[in-house]
């Protein structure tokens, strides 16, 4: 009888220990989940940055671009209503 109770209270120590490890690890992994989140968030705000930061330079190289295009078109023009004239 007295074997049998041992028995009982290891397999419950047991039981308990392996609870505890079971908790502590799916704590860890809802911590682990969290804190990847919100590197995930820092990861987006430095690319939407980035992102503007060039969008803008890349802008005014467009609107350089558009202009001297505009600018070069306006001459042919004018070279076209000269010729007729001529």
């Amino acid at each position: 009888m007295n074997l049998l109770c041992c028995c009982v209270d290891f397999y419950g120590f047991l039981v308990s220990i392996l609870a505890i490890l079971v908790t502590t690890l799916i704590a860890f992994q809802i911590y682990q989940a969290i804190g990847f989140e919100k590197k995930i968030e820092v990861f987006k705000t430095n690319m939407d940055f980035k992102f503007k930061k060039h969008e803008t330079k890349y802008r005014k190289y467009y609107n350089d671009t558009l202009g001297h295009s505009n600018f070069l078109m306006g001459k042919i023009a004018d070279l076209d209503k000269q010729e007729k004239k001529a």
